[in-house]
């Protein structure tokens, strides 16, 4: 059967319908390598649920994952006494089962869309229609991980704050600065690690940059007062952490009204970022099949005189270390 080209589809292909038939399923399966590495290089930047969930590559659908908690920082005497037993230590503990979920959805691609596309030099339609197939897929990561991100049982209760109406981050005479610091040191006293990400919803993001505290921090850096509004790294400077996530994903529901899908939330956290082993301490981890995202051999469909692009994704976004985070809930109303 004709199979569509990788940059821009020919003319003969655009006008006239393949001739083959439709795969069968165990043809379907069939991974097509080009536009598998395309998807898997593919990020769109809406979307920020690894900066407290990296992925970690996994070899099997399932298992039991590593989880750490104030065992891992416990004093070892590890002085021993000529021809004494030496201590032996472990690193996580084997915790509770995982299983990956696979997320699957098809592209479709109108021949007569692709058809118009050929006045236009340069289009990569097939690309186009993965890419697109696959932010709907991340929206949906996103939102899973944002509702465990966000959700006080997740946490121990020392370990989640709910501001009172003078506190939260929007009210004159607050201090969002004590209270990440507040965070900062209950994380510190669990782990032994200072957090490194502050990760917070678009609203709260709207309001914090302009909050007195920000803005005499950056008025004290600035001499000449030529900046007026705080940014994600002035944040990050002012909280000494290596970096202020925002969270700007919203969602549409049936009624079409738009959620943000990190709501007025904050979160706190020590992960590893960029990390590619399941087995060093962190809030969270993405444990992410081996070779997904993937992208199935694209086929026909004559019914829908359309071209469909099978996209899979298979993962579990898991928090690891509770103790590594902290959530301020509702920081703004």
């Amino acid at each position: 059967m004709d199979k569509p080209l990788r940059v821009v589809l020919n003319h003969a292909q655009l006008n006239a319908a393949p001739t083959g038939e439709q795969l069968t399923n165990p043809a379907a399966r069939i991974v097509d390598p080009v536009l598998s590495t395309g998807a898997r290089g593919y990020k769109n930047a809406m979307f920020v649920y690894d900066a407290l969930f990296p992925h970690v590559p996994c070899s099997a659908r399932g298992g039991n994952r590593i989880e750490f908690d104030r065992t891992d920082f416990r004093r070892v005497r590890s002085r021993r006494a000529p021809g004494a037993d030496t201590q032996e230590v472990m690193f996580g503990h084997e915790g509770k089962k995982f299983a990956l979920n696979q997320y699957r959805l098809m592209g479709k691609q109108p021949l007569e869309t692709a058809q118009d596309a050929m006045m236009v030099a340069g289009i990569d339609l097939n690309m186009r229609t993965v890419n697109g197939t696959q932010d709907l897929i991340a929206l949906e990561k996103e939102i899973d991980a944002a509702a465990l991100a966000t959700a006080s049982a997740s946490y121990d209760a020392s370990n989640v704050m709910t501001p009172g109406a003078g506190q939260r981050w929007d009210a004159d005479g607050s201090s969002p600065t004590d209270q990440v610091m507040e965070a900062v040191e209950v994380i510190r006293q669990k782990t032994a690690m200072r957090p490194n990400v502050v990760l917070m919803g678009g609203k709260v993001y709207s309001k914090v940059r302009v909050h007195e505290e920000a803005l005499r921090s950056i008025r004290y850096k600035d001499a000449d007062g030529g900046k007026k509004i705080a940014g994600k790294d002035d944040l990050a400077a002012l909280w000494d952490v290596d970096q202020v996530v925002v969270g700007d994903a919203i969602y549409v529901d049936e009624d079409d009204a738009a959620t943000d899908v990190w709501g007025n939330h904050v979160v706190i956290a020590f992960t590893r970022v960029g990390s590619v082993s399941m087995y060093l301490p962190s809030f969270g981890y993405t444990y992410q099949l081996a070779g997904t995202p993937l992208v199935e051999e694209p086929y026909f469909e004559r019914k829908k005189n359309s071209w469909l692009y099978p996209v899979c994704d298979e993962y579990s976004s898991e928090i690891v270390g509770k103790d590594a985070g902290y959530l301020i809930r509702n920081a703004i109303v």
